[in-house]
């Protein structure tokens, strides 16, 4: 884009590609942005048609893929390169995406150049060594991979719409969390359980984290349940610090920047380092509504965050919280209605991890001449 120039405001004859529009091989269909006339005649020859197959080249590199048809010539970042296939007779531009995107991405992140923000020249992309069996195979092998990927994907879309799924149900079963419209009775989070944070243990005394208790840092808390940790500690540790145990059906959060609100339910009693926040429940509250109830309204929340450098929580902040509370007979129906989603969605999982290994077992026979 020419320094200063911004998108139309309004949808326009001459869509702009970005990075960020790249998504499964092929570019998104929502979201587009647009620029107008005279900008685009500046940049007239930064276009791409759906010949060619686009390439990142900077920031997040080696994104490759093919536009639609009906992008057919639209204006190309200048962060993307587009790669144009001279003989059409000698490779198959499908063949080419999927050999860059698996097998190839090696290369091209050996070629890239790190600096604050990572780049790949051109002239390295040149570079890149492709196996190249007639072209008859190279469809055959694109077809295939095709075939499989889609399969991935679908699982993929599967797993997307039980989450789709559970969100509506919850809005429509209590209302937006933060206008009420149920008029459900408004709580603070200090009248759900009993709260505190955890620590951590000396790291001078490295026998401390020799142990067997679970002692979970706010970077763990990835997943709906923990059980168990990278680092655990012994109770002499325990009895030498803040750190405390939490039983199993309590929730830790956390609080600090990027981990802030990451939130997770243990299995198992279970320590945790000052950057989580636990709440044991009381009979006010289902823990797994909560935890719902958080991943479906926690952008409300962190927007209450203060630091500059590093925008944090503590649990003053969290205790303070308010949230319309209903009934615990009505979280207890949606709690229940979530576990059968949720095994669903473990069914999903199992048969995303077996498509994936299927794929990548596809792809490394394909570029080996084993397929």
């Amino acid at each position: 884009m020419p320094k200063g120039s911004g998108y139309s405001e309004s949808k326009t004859a001459y869509p702009y590609i970005r990075v960020t529009d790249f998504k499964n091989n092929s570019v998104r269909n929502s979201g587009l942005v647009y620029i107008e006339k005279e900008i685009q005649k500046k940049i007239a020859r930064y276009t791409i048609s759906c010949d060619d197959v686009y390439i990142s080249i900077a920031g997040t590199i080696g994104i490759v893929g093919i536009i639609p048809e009906q992008l057919d010539g639209a204006n190309l970042t200048e962060n993307a390169a587009k790669l144009v296939i001279n003989n059409k007779g000698q490779l198959d531009k499908n063949y080419l995406v999927r050999f860059l995107s698996t097998a190839g991405q090696a290369q091209i992140h050996e070629r890239k150049k790190t600096t604050s923000q990572p780049k790949l020249a051109l002239f390295r992309i040149e570079e890149v060594e492709i196996p190249l069996p007639p072209l008859d195979e190279q469809k055959r092998i694109a077809a295939i991979l095709d075939k499989a990927d889609a399969i991935r994907r679908k699982r993929q879309q599967a797993i997307q719409l039980a989450d789709d799924f559970l969100r509506s149900v919850f809005l429509d079963m209590f209302g937006d969390p933060v206008t009420n419209p149920k008029g459900w009775e408004v709580k603070k989070f200090s009248d759900l359980g009993n709260w505190a944070s955890g620590g951590t243990p000396s790291r001078s005394v490295s026998g401390y984290f020799e142990g067997e208790i679970n002692w979970f840092s706010a970077r763990e808390l990835n997943h709906r349940y923990l059980n168990e940790s990278v680092e655990k500690i012994t109770d002499e540790a325990l009895s030498k610090s803040a750190a405390k145990i939490f039983p199993a059906g309590s929730m830790l959060v956390g609080m600090y920047d990027t981990a802030a609100f990451k939130i997770s339910i243990l299995n198992v009693a279970s320590a945790s380092n000052q950057a989580c926040a636990n709440i044991i429940p009381n009979e006010k509250i289902d823990i797994e509504w909560f935890f719902s109830f958080i991943e479906f309204s926690k952008e409300t929340y962190l927007r209450q965050r203060r630091g500059v450098r590093q925008q944090n929580l503590n649990l003053g902040m969290i205790k303070d919280f308010d949230l319309p509370l209903p009934p615990k007979t009505e979280q207890e129906k949606f709690v229940k209605l979530a576990h059968k989603t949720m095994q669903m969605k473990e069914r999903n999982y199992s048969s995303l991890s077996n498509s994936l290994d299927n794929f990548n077992s596809l792809s490394q026979k394909a570029f080996a001449g084993e397929l």
